[in-house]
């Protein structure tokens, strides 16, 4: 089995000079990404397999992830989730008791690259990119949005109160890496 490798060469860690306190763009862990694509119709039976699995609904929000320990589930779109760090096993057993008419599974782990902004003035360079009001009190700790970064789609998560993930495909992590580290120099 191959390891997975870092999608962004050189240090992937970046830190302001006035400290990580201040600011911090880092390459996150590597995270297990599973798609759950519900077909037109099967979105009762798949809830009701979820249910009995897992023992919460799955969400119903397009902007908040529901966490169980270290797992997350995101709803993308209509009938069409993300679940994140769900143990093997856990992901076994959820497509044993799928139906192949209501739903399919797909891992994504391998096409994901998360980047992660801390500290007092990560909100001040996210702000360079992206179009959301990052304000805590209308993107607060566990909301989610699709957004962009330099033309690179992705998911941008709040994690805590100075603390943010940005998910996007491997294939442009180093894009999105050099736009946020571009426009930090100022904040650090």
């Amino acid at each position: 089995m191959l390891n997975r490798q870092s999608a962004i060469p050189g240090p992937s860690r970046f830190v302001g000079t006035r400290g990580a306190d201040d600011l911090i763009i880092e390459e996150g862990p590597i995270s297990q990404w599973t798609q759950l694509c519900v077909f037109a119709g099967g979105h009762s039976a798949v809830s009701s397999v979820w249910q009995d699995c897992f023992g919460y609904a799955l969400p119903e929000s397009p902007s908040r992830f529901h966490a169980v320990g270290s797992s997350r589930v995101y709803r993308t779109a209509v009938d069409q989730y993300w679940l994140r760090d769900f143990s093997a096993p856990q992901i076994a057993s959820l497509e044993t008791v799928l139906s192949e008419e209501s739903a399919a599974l797909i891992d994504l782990s391998d096409s994901r690259v998360t980047i992660r902004v801390a500290g007092r003035s990560a909100r001040d360079v996210l702000s360079q990119w992206i179009t959301l009001d990052l304000h805590p009190s209308v993107f607060s700790v566990g909301t989610f949005a699709q957004t962009g970064i330099h033309h690179v789609g992705g998911m941008l998560e709040r994690n805590g109160p100075d603390d943010y993930s940005f998910v996007a495909l491997r294939t442009f992590a180093l894009t999105v890496w050099e736009a946020l580290t571009d426009v930090a120099y100022p904040f650090a």
